[in-house]
């Protein structure tokens, strides 16, 4: 028998918590409203806003996708929690948002919980944010992260390991304070492979990471597959991060 999944619409000038049923024609207002009707395998489309929420998503697995883009559709925290919560989401798949304004006194972006969660950023914009455990806390599952742009957030850690697995592919990080990634096990290898990872001082973390192919401020040792060469964005201090050599990014 043939199995059918649902996509929901998301819309916040447009949608109706109230009145409206997560079609076309009659979107809902949040992001929360389409997470809890939805069920396993099903897509939430989110129309251009901003959307002041926290997202949780336990015990099924769906897919978020903005239709306009990160630059024009934007999810901030409502609570001092984090933006994004998986437990038990499977493999679970975001693309297209801003995350920012992350709260400072909790894992403020994306907190991968206990279970078996293994999530999906993709081509998302995570910026002016804080972090007290790691804006990105990876605690159980496996978090993966693809052509993702991050910068000027200020947490004190951006990853936080403490079990589970943590993949970061083709993605630029820039401007962002304090440690890079911190784990109190050597346990956890995350692995980061074509990123662009540069600030003004070098790079600090403790415990063991794995960096391939990369663009590293200071360095790293026991490879020679990386580079500690400033990067040429088109214009860094506009937050034109793009390269001048490959301008097909977010």
């Amino acid at each position: 028998r043939r199995v059918l999944f649902r996509s929901w619409q998301v819309d916040s000038t447009l949608g109706n918590n109230s009145t409206g049923i997560g079609s076309l024609l009659a979107p809902y207002k949040t992001i929360s409203i389409a997470v809890s009707r939805a069920t396993t395998n099903d897509t939430i489309q989110i129309k251009k806003g901003t959307y002041s929420e926290n997202i949780t998503i336990t015990g099924k697995v769906l897919s978020l996708i903005s239709i306009d883009g990160p630059s024009r559709t934007i999810l901030q925290p409502l609570l001092q929690s984090p933006i994004f919560q998986f437990t038990n989401a499977g493999a679970s798949y975001v693309k297209g948002l801003t995350l920012t304004n992350a709260s400072s006194t909790t894992a403020g972006s994306v907190y991968n919980g206990f279970g078996t969660s293994s999530p999906t950023i993709e081509s998302c914009i995570i910026r002016n944010s804080g972090g007290s455990g790691g804006a990105i806390h990876c605690n159980g599952g496996a978090l993966k992260m693809y052509n993702c742009l991050v910068y000027n957030n200020n947490p004190n850690t951006f990853f936080e390991g403490s079990t589970g697995g943590l993949n970061v592919y083709h993605c630029t990080f820039v401007n962002n304070s304090n440690h890079f990634y911190n784990s109190g096990t050597n346990n956890i290898v995350p692995n980061f492979k074509n990123c662009i990872i540069w600030r003004s001082t070098n790079i600090v973390y403790s415990g063991s990471i794995s960096v391939e192919n990369s663009i590293i401020k200071g360095g790293f040792p026991g490879t020679n597959t990386n580079l500690d060469v400033s990067p040429s964005f088109v214009d860094s201090a506009n937050n034109n991060f793009r390269s001048e050599e490959h301008t097909s990014e977010l």
